[in-house]
């Protein structure tokens, strides 16, 4: 028998057979693939296994009480100390340049110190989980935090970002286990209290775009199981690939292979259907079928959360809306998480909350949009406009312009407009 611990016994007596696994290292990475694989094919026992997980954690928890670090812990990293007498150097070299003028030393230093950020941060993780720092085994283990946090505490920042995201260019030589000078403090205060006012504006915006989400979902509620009058020959349906692990939970709207028209389809439903050449099927959607006063059948909808079809009276409509919802609305104040710092602020400012925001509260106008003929035909003819942009001749000589610059006598695309014949306005493209 392999030399093992009582953790790792206690966790392979919880996972069936196939999934046991003395050598794994059970960290973030490594559970999140296992939980993704016994959802997808053990979804009969997922409930009962991960149950038992998490009674193992539980006890653990309460045994050991986590970890504890100390002073020693938040000493600063050797390998920032030799790389810091490196970038003092440069920023003085930077700065002593006298071919440089200011505005190009400022953008020389922050592209050096950028560039150095990866770098840096990969080797002060890799040096402290060596070291056994707790600070490494909380990331390393999934909990909380990131390599990033590890190098903000023992190494460096790197650099801050002000209110409106754009690099300070005061390089940043200290981490924060060893204490910001005043300059350095003075710069950072920027993006803290950005990440203080972002909680506030943006918890406001992804709460109303959640009530957006309701509104237009809160009339799908479920009805009846099934249409009365539906058929096992029906061939209604979604098309779907059937390489999409979220055709998981649906039911089959047509009859494929050995399985039946309403037979939920499953991760072993898939690979059945895979081993037989089959590469499309048709599934029940409420986007294809439905009673006409907007609500939706149980067997439309599928399996939801619960493992289950939904009963008479739920609303899978409005569960669906704050699924979308909450994750935009926590990726919007991750700003919080950055303190300011330059490179976690890139991340936080594409959330993609702007463009999905958009998607769904479609503008009135739009500097990115395409300009679209009301019309079919063909284009005779395409000339550049004298205020920027092209006329496009659709069935001659009616025309209609698209607008690139999108000047103060453009019209909305979305209103709707066309222009008339020869009308020398353009819409915004």
């Amino acid at each position: 028998m392999e030399p093992t611990t009582i953790g790792k016994y206690l966790l392979d007596q919880a996972l069936p057979e196939q999934y046991r696994d003395p050598h794994r290292l059970w960290d973030a990475k490594t559970v999140g693939t296992l939980v993704a694989t016994l959802a997808r094919e053990q979804p009969d026992r997922y409930g009962e296994i991960m149950a038992a997980l998490g009674r193992i954690a539980k006890e653990a928890q309460g045994s050991r009480g986590g970890v504890s670090p100390s002073i020693r812990h938040v000493r600063e990293s050797p390998i920032w100390k030799k790389k810091r007498e490196e970038i003092r150097q440069e920023v003085k070299n930077i700065y002593g340049d006298p071919s440089l003028s200011p505005q190009e030393k400022k953008d020389q230093l922050v592209r050096r110190m950028m560039e150095m950020a990866p770098t840096l941060t990969k080797e002060v993780y890799d040096e402290a989980d060596k070291a056994n720092n707790p600070f490494a085994w909380i990331v390393k283990s999934g909990m909380k935090g990131k390599p990033a946090n590890i190098n903000n505490l023992i190494g460096t920042p790197g650099l801050f970002a002000d209110a409106k995201n754009r690099p300070i260019p005061i390089p940043i030589l200290h981490g924060y286990g060893h204490g910001l000078s005043p300059s350095e403090y003075w710069a950072a205060s920027y993006g803290g209290r950005k990440g203080t006012v972002d909680v506030k504006m943006a918890t406001a915006d992804a709460g109303y775009l959640s009530k957006q989400l309701v509104q237009i979902a809160h009339r799908s509620v479920v009805t009846d199981d099934d249409d009365p009058d539906s058929s096992d020959d029906e061939t209604r349906g979604l098309p779907v690939d059937l390489d999409d692990d979220d055709n998981i939970g649906t039911l089959l709207a047509r009859s494929v292979g050995q399985y039946k028209r309403n037979t939920v389809v499953t991760a072993n439903v898939l690979r059945n259907l895979k081993r037989q050449g089959v590469k499309r099927i048709l599934v029940r959607s409420p986007t294809v079928g439905g009673p006409q006063d907007g609500s939706v059948y149980a067997r439309d909808v599928g399996l939801r959360e619960q493992g289950r079809l939904c009963v008479r009276g739920e609303n899978p409509g409005v569960a669906a809306a704050q699924a979308l919802s909450e994750p935009l609305a926590q990726g919007s104040i991750s700003s919080k998480h950055s303190a300011g710092v330059v490179g976690a602020q890139a991340a936080a400012a594409i959330s993609g909350f702007q463009a999905i925001n958009q998607f769904i509260q479609v503008p009135r106008e739009n500097r990115n949009w395409a300009a679209h003929a009301k019309s079919d035909g063909t284009i005779q003819k395409i000339e550049q406009a004298p205020q920027g942009g092209q006329y496009v001749y659709i069935n001659n000589p009616e025309r209609f312009s698209g607008h690139q610059s999108g000047g103060p006598g453009d019209f909305p695309l979305s209103a709707g407009h066309r222009p008339e014949r020869n009308d020398p306005a353009a819409v915004q493209g």
